[in-house]
């Protein structure tokens, strides 16, 4: 019988998962990149406006944002269907320009965001790629009612977590700009209810650990809870005097300092300085803004907009706002003459050379 061509020469563990996710993620940002040098959406909005209109203010940011607009309807028109469905109305536009005034002025989308280290979560767009990526995070408009983004908001301030996406960006550059939670722009009525809902569970979880506690005190011969407490708290503060201390705190402190590894030691320096960056970058940001003021307004007003409109729309009419305008500006490459052949042509080489690389490294792979 003929040996199979293709043999199972690596198993699935949660290692080879995690390194088969890493490498797949790093094989789609490479592509996104090759696709936004095409698209040219690399470009930097600001450098842009500044070589269009002569120079960044927050007039030329309106008069760019104006034009990607325009882009828009005459995008949609030239289809020649006709009919509303085809048509951005007047809300609508409004929407966008909201959108767009934000994301230009606020934090760039970041794939890879650590939401418990708040790492890297103010990163400045610059480039109209940043707008792609803002409009497409499925965290933009994943939202559907009014009641989930008010469960959504609440939940993510008492855990003090950012949530990914426009709305948890746009929180964090309001409360930056005004010192305020974004929380606290609802209703007394709805806050109210809010807090009674996360009350009532920190109450329900309370309940299960004090009834966990005290099944743990019956399984270890205790008549109760308290008599169980007590007899630990007793015995904690003789083994630490034993130890030479006065108090229990100072002695878990010292044999907390004394289990700590090099890499416990890296993870605190580096946790201080993602800090400190993160720190440098929003003050950066908050210097560097056109017009804060204009910022929350236009913020808030694409909260009340948004169950108004068709936000399901965003993420397509968005993308093909910025890649119709690139064209017309002339900085895609998909507006090139002839010489488009050439880069297609050399699109089609590359994928042949790649193909031919793979196929080589696996056969050094099959001797080994």
């Amino acid at each position: 019988m003929a040996e199979p061509k293709f043999k199972n020469k690596n198993r699935i563990d949660k290692d080879a998962k995690s390194f088969l996710r890493f490498r797949k993620e790093d094989l789609e940002k490479k592509l996104e990149d090759i696709k936004n040098i095409v698209n040219g959406r690399e470009l930097n909005f600001f450098e842009f406006m500044e070589e269009k209109f002569g120079a960044v203010t927050d007039r030329n940011l309106e008069l760019l944002i104006e034009e990607l607009l325009e882009c828009l309807i005459h995008y949609k028109a030239v289809d020649g269907f006709g009919g509303d469905w085809n048509k951005v109305s007047d809300l609508q536009q409004e929407f966008y320009e909201c959108f767009l005034y934000c994301t230009m002025q606020g934090a760039a989308w970041v794939k890879d965001f650590d939401t418990m280290l708040q790492i890297a979560c103010f990163d400045v767009a610059h480039s109209f790629a940043d707008i792609v990526n803002m409009a497409k995070d499925p965290n933009t408009i994943s939202t559907k009612t009014h009641e989930v983004l008010l469960n959504n908001e609440f939940r993510c301030d008492d855990l003090g977590i950012v949530e990914d996406g426009f709305f948890g960006m746009c929180n964090e550059c309001y409360q930056l700009i005004t010192g305020e939670k974004i929380i606290h722009t609802y209703t007394l009525e709805e806050q109210n209810k809010m807090e009674a809902v996360l009350q009532e569970e920190l109450n329900e979880f309370v309940d299960s650990y004090i009834e966990s506690q005290t099944e743990l005190a019956q399984a270890r011969g205790f008549q109760n809870l308290e008599e169980m407490e007590a007899y630990d708290e007793a015995q904690d503060l003789k083994e630490a005097r034993e130890a030479g201390f006065d108090n229990v705190q100072d002695y878990y402190n010292q044999l907390s300092e004394e289990s700590m590894t090099e890499a416990d030691y890296k993870y605190q320096e580096d946790m201080q300085a993602w800090q400190e960056e993160l720190f440098q970058k929003q003050q950066n940001w908050l210097h560097g803004l056109l017009n804060s003021q204009k910022f929350v307004e236009r913020y808030l007003r694409y909260r009340e907009l948004y169950f108004q409109v068709e936000y399901q729309k965003l993420p397509t009419d968005i993308e093909n706002m910025v890649d119709a305008y690139l064209y017309e500006q002339g900085i895609s490459a998909f507006s090139l003459g002839e010489d488009y052949g050439m880069l297609s042509y050399r699109l089609e080489r590359m994928q042949n050379t790649l193909r031919n690389e793979i196929r080589k490294a696996r056969r050094e792979d099959d001797k080994k």
